[in-house]
């Protein structure tokens, strides 16, 4: 039975038709020979296409039209230049165990606040704090717990979270 389609918004249509056909054991090829298809035709859904898919799948006529339209949204949405802070004034090593040009600020914020409020200068927690803006690192603080004052909120980034390293405790 296909995914719904909320789901799997954004996922390229050939990987669902490849993850049903290994569910039914079906061979590619087979599947290819006997829809009269190529593979790239598989992410490249026309109505045809969508409607022949549907009768091999049992689902309505309009699931892979609206599977390839989320796919080419989330592909436009991808090419798109991503918001960043001004990464000049952000120093590499503070993110040692990732690729620095490859972050998604705006996805991994919540680590990016921890990790600069952790291990970060005071110019640099300015940086994050221009870009999310106060109210944002604030809550993001407070979702990592922590308790900040009213000294505290009134210079921020002179504000560090611990750093603490959790024990491993032997089991009895």
């Amino acid at each position: 039975m296909l995914p719904e389609l909320e789901k799997i918004k954004g996922v390229p249509p050939s990987a669902i038709i490849l993850r049903e056909l290994k569910k039914s054991a079906i061979e590619l090829e087979q599947f290819l020979k006997d829809t009269a298809l190529s593979l790239p035709s598989l992410d490249q859904i026309t109505p045809k296409i969508s409607n022949l898919l549907a009768q091999k799948f049992g689902t309505t006529p309009d699931y892979f039209l609206k599977l390839q339209e989320y796919y080419n949204k989330k592909s436009a949405l991808d090419k798109l230049p991503k918001p960043k802070p001004d990464v000049s004034k952000i120093s590499r090593i503070l993110f040692w165990d990732t690729n620095f040009d490859q972050i998604d600020w705006i996805k991994s914020k919540k680590a990016v606040v921890r990790r600069v409020f952790e291990r970060g200068s005071p110019q640099e927690k300015e940086v994050i704090l221009t870009f999310y803006g106060k109210e944002e690192v604030i809550k993001l603080l407070n979702e990592l717990h922590q308790k900040l004052t009213n000294e505290n909120l009134k210079n921020l980034p002179e504000y560090s979270i611990p750093i603490t390293f959790r024990s491993i405790q032997s089991v009895k």
